[in-house]
């Protein structure tokens, strides 16, 4: 998946936050428990609902910029790899979180 339109900077920026820190690490522990087991397309549709409920997640995903948009549709569409695509992002945004400025 392209990503164009990604800032970066504004990601990592957000994640700053520690409320922001938190939310991003209990996203990656709910996706990760949902990776344990055998995900039903409307298992993963529903988890990708969640998100239109949380303005806090919703405010960092635009910083993905276009690829959010992708990724997101594939997500409500049952799409099975649409969640280690998310895990991988979320992983990323918090080892970068983590580096001493």
């Amino acid at each position: 998946m392209q990503i164009s339109g990604l800032s970066l900077g504004d990601m990592l920026s957000w994640a700053q936050d520690p409320l922001h820190a938190d939310l991003l690490r209990q996203l990656e522990a709910e996706i990760c428990q949902l990776l344990d087991g055998e995900l039903p397309s409307p298992v993963i549709a529903a988890f990708w609902g969640n998100f239109k409920h949380n303005p806090a997640l919703m405010s960092w995903f635009k910083y993905l910029g276009s690829g959010w948009k992708m990724l997101l549709k594939s997500g409500l569409d049952g799409d099975q790899y649409s969640l280690p695509v998310l895990q991988r992002i979320i992983k990323e945004v918090l080892m970068h979180q983590s580096f001493p400025r």
